[in-house]
């Protein structure tokens, strides 16, 4: 289900591997049913606790990846500051292409973008009142 799959953190990875991210559609039920690759991988996956993320939490919240490749090449990152976390903030552009994608789910993408521009420029608007013509 939607609610389990983001909860899943081998599924995100999983996602976020092949795809290179992961987003708000990733966790649409026909993504989930139709996600063959995440399926094998999270079969293939394990979650380990680590000691020094637990030592530095909650003052930060980090993680390591390590990737097998079927070959026995290995792959890994390590994160102590997650992006748009306490002292690693996201810029603007990144929230608004995250708001844009979110939006998507229940706009076409054209008025996504006009809707989050219009948001992003609130400030300066003379009048609000157009802020929510679709």
């Amino acid at each position: 289900s939607p609610r389990e799959a983001r909860r899943c953190s081998p599924y995100c990875v999983a996602v976020a591997l092949r795809k290179g991210r992961l987003g708000p559609r990733d966790f649409r039920p026909d993504a989930i049913r139709l996600n063959d690759y995440a399926k094998r991988l999270v079969s293939n996956t394990t979650l380990e606790a680590g000691d020094e993320f637990d030592a530095e939490y909650p003052k930060r919240c980090g993680a390591d990846v390590e990737v097998t490749m079927d070959d026995g090449t290995t792959l890994s990152s390590s994160v102590m500051l997650p992006r748009a976390g306490p002292g690693n903030p996201t810029s603007l552009e990144d929230v608004c292409g995250k708001a844009v994608e979110l939006a998507e789910t229940a706009l076409p993408q054209e008025q996504a973008v006009s809707l989050i521009r219009r948001v992003a420029e609130v400030r300066d608007a003379k009048d609000v009142s157009t802020l929510f013509d679709i």
